[in-house]
């Protein structure tokens, strides 16, 4: 297993029993094997345990096999908000198109403002448009929690259709800056267009333009990124775990997570 599995959730925020990392020195010379991992995820007993146990599988080489995309999927059910947060990002890493409905329905329904802003950030890797829309467009207008609403704006900017323009172009009224700024972004990615944060000017742009997305660039989801920390500086092998941006899995015959893993 790759000794920096550890760090996954390094700088997100974190649910309400708090996603558990381990950052110590012996830890990350010794990580658990793939076989402690998987019981850990499935510890019965102890809601911290099935995190750290996710986490690690979902940031190793193999995370993306079968048998560890139903452990995230199980964990979306669990009792814990905090295992649900992180079933939901290892599937936004590994899952496909199917993963869409579960995820959205806990960015639906979910009182746990972390959780739904993970949801959100899984649905920007995941393509599912009669799954992901409605409830993206719901949350986008609607959620308490301005992190949220910019994380469901940057997913639609993925979907080529009127009513998701439409409710990008409301979004521009939303008080807050992050909102107005990622409804922008995704505006952007699905016109070709860089009109600002005018409602009316995207609107009247729209009456006169026979195709909306005539002009549709690439989108492709944001990803995690930070700097060193200090044993990975003072340990030749460590790295930050660091992504490369892609489509996402689903669209426009992007292979699910695990195919690609597996492969």
């Amino acid at each position: 297993m790759g000794v920096g599995v550890v760090t996954i959730m390094g700088g997100c925020r974190t649910g309400s029993s708090g996603a558990q990392s381990n950052d110590s020195v012996l830890d990350l010379l010794a990580p658990p094997t793939p076989a402690e991992a998987a019981a850990l995820a499935a510890d019965p007993f102890n809601a911290d345990n099935r995190q750290k146990g996710m986490l690690l599988l979902a940031n190793a080489p193999f995370g993306g096999e079968q048998v560890y995309v139903r452990l995230y999927e199980v964990g979306l059910d669990d009792d814990d908000s905090g295992v649900q947060t992180v079933g939901v990002k290892s599937l936004g890493l590994h899952g496909g198109p199917e993963h869409v409905g579960p995820i959205g329905e806990l960015l639906r329904t979910s009182d746990d403002s972390v959780l739904r802003w993970e949801a959100a950030r899984s649905l920007q890797r995941l393509h599912n448009a009669s799954d992901g829309v409605p409830v993206l467009i719901q949350r986008m207008s609607d959620d308490e929690d301005a992190d949220v609403r910019g994380a469901c704006a940057t997913a639609l900017g993925q979907y080529a259709e009127r009513r998701v323009f439409d409710a990008l172009v409301s979004s521009l009224d939303d008080p807050s800056l992050h909102v107005n700024l990622a409804a922008q972004g995704s505006l952007g990615i699905l016109t070709g267009q860089r009109l600002g944060s005018v409602p009316n000017g995207w609107l009247d742009w729209a009456d006169g333009t026979p195709d909306l997305f005539a002009d549709r660039g690439v989108y492709e989801y944001p990803v995690f990124e930070r700097d060193r920390r200090i044993a990975e500086w003072f340990i030749p092998w460590l790295e930050p775990p660091n992504e490369t941006t892609a489509r996402p899995a689903g669209m426009a015959g992007e292979a699910r997570r695990g195919e690609d893993d597996e492969g």
